[in-house]
């Protein structure tokens, strides 16, 4: 690695550690949060043919709130449109969410999930209904707490649901979202150097 390199990331992450997080009380911060991906694809592979564009765009909308320093947990929605004019396809759930940076305003995150909906992308080239589907999966992202109220996330998901014997469907994407926290803890306030220390 070039020196330049290392200096940017040493510098970033002392950025990450001296933004020091305030206290968590559990149940007491509640986060809306709102997200958003499209995925394309060409269902035609033949390159002498005219492309056949497949346009997927997935709304993620979730409520949660923490529980320690350490995890969050939250229910979500999750709204699949498509060019195929196949109607809405819904995925509802839950997730529970590890911090793996608790020292800092920013979280780094890995996620275990589980939902529930209608989203059959199995053996065709497009997806269909198929109702009652128990998807399992996980994900992991980056929260970027850039004021106390409101937050940037990215990141990427993946789930996958047993339709039939050998026969999955499988949900993934990207999500590019804002966090919107309506409680959020104070600032912790420095606290002088000496002050409540004990002299012998």
């Amino acid at each position: 690695m070039k020196k330049p390199h290392l200096i940017l990331v040493l510098l970033f992450t002392s950025t990450l550690l001296m933004a020091q997080r305030p206290e968590v009380k559990p149940f007491r911060n509640i986060i809306i949060g709102n997200s958003s991906s499209a995925l394309y694809e060409n269902l035609n592979y033949d390159p002498t043919l005219e492309p056949y564009p497949y346009w997927e765009y997935h709304w993620p909308l979730n409520v949660a709130t923490d529980i320690s320093r350490f995890w969050r947990i939250g229910v979500e929605r999750i709204a699949i449109y498509n060019n195929f004019d196949d109607g809405l396809f819904e995925m509802y759930g839950g997730f529970l969410q590890l911090d793996v940076l608790p020292a800092t305003q920013h979280r780094l995150f890995l996620e275990a999930n589980y939902h529930r909906g209608d989203f059959c992308a199995c053996q065709e080239l497009t997806p269909n209904h198929e109702k009652g589907l128990n998807f399992f999966g996980g994900a992991t992202g980056f929260d970027w707490a850039f004021s106390r109220y409101f937050h940037l996330d990215v990141g990427f998901t993946i789930s996958w649901a047993n339709v039939k014997k050998n026969e999955w469907s499988v949900f993934a994407g990207y999500f590019l979202g804002l966090d919107i926290h309506l409680f959020p803890p104070k600032t912790m306030k420095a606290i002088p150097r000496g002050k409540n220390v004990k002299h012998l």
